[in-house]
């Protein structure tokens, strides 16, 4: 018994070590499917974070539907008014203006251009090539000045472009800074990150974000240090880079977030000149047509400019996603794992179920409310599918465990005792108690008077007949009262009580059961009367004490659920007493000791006190006491 009940330890260790070892196998060899499904996990903690307050030093001047309405198709006031509106925009009092426009070809009359944007507050844009198609010749001197002075080794960790676009050159040297405006869009479309390094020839270009956040706070090219693969230093501040020198954006929101005018309405005055005051202000297109819109988290339609706005934003206010170290998420799958160890063999399967339960919901809560109001980004895709499989492990193996402990103690209970018993005895499996323990019984016996003449009176087929209707109805009133049906030894009956369920009125039920059982006896000796057979009568004797309860016999042979002991044999001493006492039940003093304060439960009936009586098997006399029924 010990040798199985440790197997089953081991197996069941087994079972949830193996599962825990094949989820931490999946940490160290990355797989898209967890990589995606993690991705949708922080999409849906961006979008239902509470709404985040913006530092209102941004404005986005849009390229949008009004203006093409207004002024008329892009290209015909690009070169024109559009100058003008970046004009208006330095007087008013903006301290930076980013260009997300790119003015690749030369015209006709660039001068306004040239001169409007040359007010050393206008950073540009341009775009790396990663397909090769527009490869420089040479890098111009202002792109070259733009890039990052102060590049640590790694620079492998940067990706690598192919090919440069950017503006005509003269155009380039009006810009005070350029940054790239590439973004990178993982597998399903969406940008969640912003690339803050690209790597073209010898020179590693910052974004358009990072260029105009420097120029912003003023910070000098010197005090600008990138560390790929790991940080990017602005002055004090550091931004946590991951592999590929990208941060996750910190979205504030859905598309218009940030304050929107239109170029239209800047160029026809129509905005108070103190709204640009001291602000960073991004020009650029919103306009469907316009091909500048892009898939986020927050939106299926956010503007270029606004997704710059969030970066630039995320800057400002410091706030950071955080991303934990890979050895927070290996300790919290090692406390999963531990928790169904220790837990997990012990609890049932409701148990089980809460475990598990309890583990995602105080879990996921718990990486909800870090990123919501710490900006911190726990995995919640490992420690889930670890907790679900291995809960699932558990499940399926209690299920199979416990359905054969189910079978197990039906086949060795169902005949003893009753359905109620066997139902509660499966459901706490313990209470069994199959490898034998020494502990307080109520012991039954009743036997069939006169069997042995009666036997020889009558033929074989109808002795057990009679036998058969006669134990039947006995057996019913045990089970009725919550005993067990030990054994049947030719024409007499032995049940338990206390055994296998703790009782503790067992001594009480087995008298009153004794007390039925009498009753039965009548009722079916009348009947057999009114049919003109002979009767058959039962006298029961009843002892209380310890005993020793088990499943006894060869094992993988013939195992029976008993008891033995004195206790055992006492009682059927006493129930042979019934014969010379005359008497239908007796108890022992022990049984009497248990019942005497609970007379007035047992209706009809007188307990009589015999005279001392001799037994085999003791020295002594033993009180024996008689029950009548009237």
């Amino acid at each position: 018994m010990k040798s199985l009940k440790r197997s089953k330890f081991l197996f069941f260790y087994f079972i949830v070590s193996f599962i825990f070892i094949l989820n931490l196998s999946f940490c160290f060899i990355p797989t898209k499917f967890f990589y995606h499904l993690e991705l949708k996990t922080y999409d849906w903690r961006i979008q239902h974070s509470p709404k985040k307050a913006i530092s209102n030093k941004i404005v986005l001047v849009t390229i949008d539907e009004k203006s093409l309405k207004e002024l008329g198709r892009w290209d015909n006031w690009s070169r024109n008014k559009f100058p003008e509106i970046i004009n208006k925009i330095k007087n008013y009092g903006a301290k930076v203006i980013g260009v997300d426009v790119l003015f690749i070809e030369k015209s006709g009359d660039d001068n306004k251009l040239i001169n409007n944007f040359n007010n050393g507050i206008t950073v540009g844009s341009f775009v790396v090539d990663f397909d090769g198609h527009q490869k420089a010749d040479k890098i111009p001197e202002n792109l070259k000045k733009s890039s990052y002075q102060n590049v640590l080794e790694n620079k492998k960790q940067v990706l690598s472009g192919n090919g440069l676009i950017y503006p005509f050159e003269k155009l380039l040297k009006s810009y005070v800074a350029l940054g790239h405006i590439n973004m990178l869009p993982d597998d399903d479309g969406i940008v969640r990150r912003e690339l803050v390094a690209i790597k073209y020839g010898d020179y590693i270009f910052p974004s358009f974000a990072i260029q105009i956040y420097k120029f912003y706070k003023n910070i000098d090219d010197e005090d600008v240090l990138l560390v790929p693969g790991n940080a990017l230093f602005l002055g004090k501040q550091k931004i946590e880079l991951d592999y590929y020198s990208t941060f996750l954006i910190n979205y504030k929101g859905q598309e218009g977030t940030f304050p929107y005018v239109s170029a239209s309405d800047v160029f026809f005055d129509r905005i108070n000149p103190d709204f640009f005051k001291d602000k960073i202000v991004l020009v650029g297109a919103t306009a469907v047509g316009l091909y500048d819109l892009r898939v986020t988290p927050v939106s299926q339609n956010m503007p270029g400019i606004e997704k710059h706005a969030n970066v630039i934003e995320n800057l400002i206010d410091n706030k950071f996603i955080k991303n934990t170290p890979k050895y927070i998420l290996y300790l919290f799958l090692l406390v999963i794992y531990l928790l169904y160890i220790v837990c997990g063999k012990v609890l049932k399967v409701k148990g089980v179920s809460l475990l598990g339960l309890g583990i995602f919901i105080i879990y996921s809560f718990s990486a909800f409310l870090l990123f919501s109001y710490f900006e911190i980004y726990l995995n919640l895709i490992h420690p889930t599918i670890t907790n679900l499989s291995i809960f699932l492990g558990v499940i399926i193996y209690k299920y199979a465990i416990e359905e054969a402990q189910s079978r197990e103690i039906k086949r060795i209970f169902s005949s003893y005792v009753s359905d109620k018993i066997v139902n509660e005895l499966i459901k706490n499996p313990e209470m069994a108690k199959l490898g034998g323990i020494k502990k307080e019984i109520t012991v039954l016996f009743a036997d069939v008077r006169g069997f042995t003449t009666f036997s020889e009176k009558h033929s074989p087929e109808e002795v057990v007949l009679y036998l058969n209707e006669l134990l039947s109805e006995m057996t019913d009133v045990i089970m009725k009262y919550d005993g067990t049906l030990d054994k049947f030894v030719g024409d007499e009956i032995m049940a338990l009580w206390n055994v296998p369920l703790e009782q503790s009125d067992h001594t009480l039920k087995a008298v009153k059961c004794a007390i039925e059982m009498i009753e039965k006896n009548r009722i079916l000796a009348e009947k057999w009367a009114k049919e003109g057979k002979d009767a058959l009568y039962i006298g029961i004797g009843i002892n209380t004490g310890e005993a020793v309860v088990g499943n006894m016999g060869a094992e993988n042979k013939k195992m029976d659920y008993t008891a033995i002991g004195d206790t055992v044999n006492l009682g059927a001493r006493v129930e042979a007493l019934t014969r010379a006492l005359n008497a239908d039940i007796l108890i022992t003093e022990y049984v009497y000791d248990k019942i005497k304060d609970f007379q007035d439960e047992l209706e009809n009936v007188t307990i009589i006190e015999c005279p001392p009586q001799q037994v085999k098997g003791k020295r002594n006399y033993i009180k024996v006491y008689k029950i009548e029924i009237k």
